[in-house]
């Protein structure tokens, strides 16, 4: 695992705001005493604020030069790691970076820090250096043998929700909500209320059959009873009307989809004890006219052939006040349970239409006041 990994150390001199990129062509007056050389660079990136980036196991050990006088930073290398087996070398973002130099190859090949590799390395850290940051660090970076650097990028998105019948950042919602939005839904393949529950913690279902799913959030199911225990919303229409009977709902063209867990009695009246799952459909757009069209086709083992044909259009029918948005599925999956005794096959197929128009109609260009928002 150790051949896999390159520890490199970043040596920075700045003041607490950034500064220019340091000309390493000019000659600046540098006293350095005989030290180690990872001491000796941090010196001359303290004296000279040149950005230095250097493998630490190699220079850990070693001893430089002194040093006192005039001297360009490359000069000053030159004479800091004489005998070393260590060279440096300027790249076009003004950082100078420390490698092992290769005798085999007469002094032009480096170790296993190969350019593709500095140049991740580099990268990852210039975005380090825009910042402003005012210290020496050491920082560790996971290198593969083919001298690809792995990168990995942490985004904080802004989740917007509606679980209390406005907008708001999820960070600021006081309650338990998983949310996911409409194209890392179509990414994960989502494509109904069972593979939604795959998605999000504490939440499972059991599907009887079309339209029957018994839903159970944090413990809580809607098997008995006579009304659901869990609510189910298509924007702000209840889906729900039975205990383990709903709409059967298709993770189609959506902004996002939520899960709401434990108690939502104040805000969504039907079946919320135990929770609540809400489809944010997309608005219709201004934009222009747009859509899409997907086809698929499958087999059933012991069954027949399905099939599964969405579709998703928007129309702008008034410029900027009115406009449609229409999706419609049609699905027809075939059966696999047979019947002797009554003669009939496939008796568990089933056939699903589903279409959905939203209109949105701005009768006019009024906003409400600041001090009216949230």
């Amino acid at each position: 695992m150790a051949s896999h990994l390159l520890a490199v150390a970043l040596v920075m001199c700045l003041s607490s705001t950034a500064q220019a990129k340091t000309d390493v062509s000019s000659p600046h007056h540098i006293t350095i005493a005989k030290s180690s050389v990872e001491q000796a660079l941090k010196t001359l990136a303290q004296q000279t604020g040149v950005q230095l980036l250097f493998p630490f196991d190699l220079v850990k050990t070693l001893q430089a030069e002194p040093l006192r006088g005039d001297y360009t930073v490359m000069q000053a290398l030159d004479i800091l790691l004489k005998d070393t087996g260590l060279s440096g070398s300027l790249t076009d973002s003004g950082v100078i970076t420390i490698s092992q130099i290769d005798l085999n190859s007469n002094g032009k090949g480096k170790d296993d820090m190969n350019i593709k590799t500095k140049k991740s390395l580099l990268a990852t850290l210039i975005a380090f250096f825009a910042t402003g940051a005012v210290t020496q660090g050491v920082m560790a970076q996971d290198v593969n043998n083919d001298g690809q650097t792995a990168k990995k990028q942490n985004q904080i998105d802004e989740i917007i929700v509606t679980a209390q019948k406005r907008e708001q950042k999820l960070i600021d919602v006081p309650i338990s909500i998983s949310a996911i939005s409409g194209e890392d839904l179509d990414n994960a393949g989502i494509q109904d209320i069972t593979d939604l529950s795959y998605a999000v913690p504490s939440f499972s279902t059991v599907d009887i059959g079309p339209g029957n799913t018994v839903f159970t959030i944090r413990g809580v199911g809607n098997v008995r009873g006579n009304s659901p225990t869990i609510g189910v919303y298509l924007d702000e229409i209840p889906a729900s009307m039975t205990p383990i009977q709903s709409l059967d709902l298709q993770v189609l063209d959506l902004k996002r989809a939520e899960v709401l867990k434990g108690p939502q009695g104040t805000l969504y009246g039907q079946g919320s004890m135990g929770g609540t799952i809400r489809y944010i459909t997309n608005d219709p757009s201004f934009e222009g006219v747009e859509g899409s069209v997907t086809m698929a086709v499958s087999d059933t083992h012991k069954g027949g052939g399905n099939q599964k044909l969405t579709g998703v259009v928007n129309i702008p029918v008034i410029d900027d006040t009115l406009g449609f948005r229409v999706s419609a599925t049609y699905k027809d999956d075939s059966g696999w349970i047979d019947q002797p005794l009554v003669g009939q096959e496939d008796i568990n197929d089933n056939e699903l239409s589903n279409i959905r128009i939203k209109g949105l109609w701005e009768a006019s260009d009024w906003q409400a006041p600041s001090f009216l928002e949230t």
